[in-house]
């Protein structure tokens, strides 16, 4: 009788073991899927991140490219010479420099040349009808 009782508890104790383990190792499982996911949603976010940082490092190669170009072509002489005619106001021998004015600009002349008795009459002007 008490092997009988003893062999129910050690078949009680086996059992609980056997519990015990099983549930220790779904936690071990839930705790690795947890660990995947968060890798896997940060490895997500780092990807965007280098993608982002590729683009811009695509955009800054190409403008350095073009200011690489504007650099050759600024110490041409051709490009020299167009900055001493248009910006410089430079000509060559034997040509003449033509000014076009816009009609705005040959109005702010004449009234920044205009004396002040001109002015006068023309805010006078202002108040009499045509």
């Amino acid at each position: 009788m008490i092997a009988k009782k003893n062999k129910k508890v050690k078949g009680i104790i086996n059992d609980w073991k056997r519990r015990l383990s099983m549930v220790g190792f779904m936690f071990l499982i839930i705790v690795l899927l947890n660990a995947n996911i968060r890798i896997f949603i940060e490895k997500n976010k780092s990807e965007k991140e280098l993608k982002k940082i590729e683009d811009a490092i695509e955009i800054e190669a190409k403008e350095k490219e073009r200011y690489n170009f504007e650099l050759g072509k600024s110490s041409g002489e051709e490009y020299l010479e167009k900055i001493a005619r248009e910006e410089l106001g430079l000509q060559k021998p034997g040509e003449q420099i033509i000014v076009i004015k816009k009609q705005e600009e040959i109005e702010q002349e004449e009234e920044q040349n205009k004396g002040a008795m001109e002015k006068i009459v023309d805010w006078f002007k202002g108040f009499l009808p045509e």
